[in-house]
């Protein structure tokens, strides 16, 4: 997870989106992904168009093991930020733990197709988790 960069709230600051952002952030490098999806959540509803914040619930899912919940918001990142690399290779790192691993493919060719670096590195360590072979 990314910290956001500055940017206005929809809603006149009603709800200070980059704090509660922050906040999720803080909480989720913390471990206590519960706390982290309240405040992304929070975020999320002073910016629902944020790719950012959709990409961010569905890694803090994730994280829970939510893995088929954690598709809808990453689902809406991909469709907020077609160019977003991370939601994608999210949703095939989601699709590998479903065992959906056509999918997963689909997904992190994407993601490697729109950051060559992100893609190399992370689909390597993907597959060497799928595939059971350990790093030495």
């Amino acid at each position: 997870m990314k910290r956001k960069q500055s940017g206005t709230s929809s809603q006149g600051g009603a709800v200070d989106h980059q704090a509660e952002h922050a906040k999720a952030v803080d909480f989720y490098r913390k471990g206590a992904h519960e706390q982290a999806l309240t405040h992304v959540n929070a975020a999320i509803r002073a910016e629902p168009n944020s790719a950012i914040y959709q990409a961010d619930v569905g890694v803090i899912l994730m994280a829970l093991g939510r893995n088929e919940e954690a598709l809808i918001p990453l689902n809406r990142a991909t469709q907020l930020d077609p160019g977003h690399a991370d939601a994608h290779y999210n949703m095939g790192e989601a699709y590998q733990f479903l065992g959906q691993k056509d999918k997963a493919i689909e997904k992190f060719k994407i993601a490697m197709s729109l950051n060559r670096g992100l893609g190399w590195k992370k689909i390597r360590t993907a597959f060497a988790r799928w595939f059971g072979f350990s790093r030495s």
